[in-house]
C-alpha cells in the first residue's frame, strides 16, 4: 500500500536530478502498520523502468502516542550543483496523542547529500 491519496490525488513528489535521474518521494504502509506511515524515496536511472528505494523515515513498530501518520509529503527539491545530488524531502509529522492539541503537527524535512542513498534524521 505505498500510495497515499487524498481526494484521489497522489501525494507523492517527483523531481529530476543530474544525469536524468528521476526521484519519487512517497509515503507507504501496510495493514500491520496501524496509523504509522513511513516515508520513502525511489530513484530511477532509466526513466522509471526500474527503481531503487531508500527508507527516509521508518515508523514501523511505533505504538500508542509514538505512532506517526506522516502525511502528506509537502515538498521535494533536488540540488544538482555538487558532485552528488542533494535531496530535500519534507512532510507533515502528525501525532496520535489522546490530547491532540498537546503538541501541534510539525513540518519536518530530511536531507540526503549522497543522491538519495541515505537521509538525515527529520528535523523541524
Amino acid at each position: 500500500m505505498c500510495l497515499m491519496t487524498n481526494s484521489h490525488t497522489t501525494q507523492g513528489k517527483i523531481a529530476f536530478g543530474s544525469g536524468g535521474t528521476l526521484y519519487y518521494g512517497l509515503a507507504g504502509w501496510d495493514s500491520t502498520d496501524g496509523f504509522n506511515r513511513s516515508i520513502f524515496l525511489g530513484r530511477s536511472d532509466d526513466a522509471g523502468a526500474s527503481w531503487k528505494t531508500t527508507t527516509v523515515r521508518d515508523t514501523r513498530g511505533l505504538e500508542g502516542e509514538d505512532q506517526q501518520p506522516n502525511r502528506p509529503l509537502s515538498g521535494m527539491a533536488v540540488d544538482t550543483s555538487g558532485d552528488q545530488d542533494t535531496i530535500y524531502l519534507s512532510w507533515r509529522q502528525q501525532n496520535r496523542f489522546v490530547d491532540p492539541n498537546r503538541i501541534a503537527n510539525q513540518p519536518v524535512m530530511a536531507v540526503s547529500t549522497d543522491g538519495g542513498a541515505t537521509f538525515s534524521s527529520p528535523s523541524t
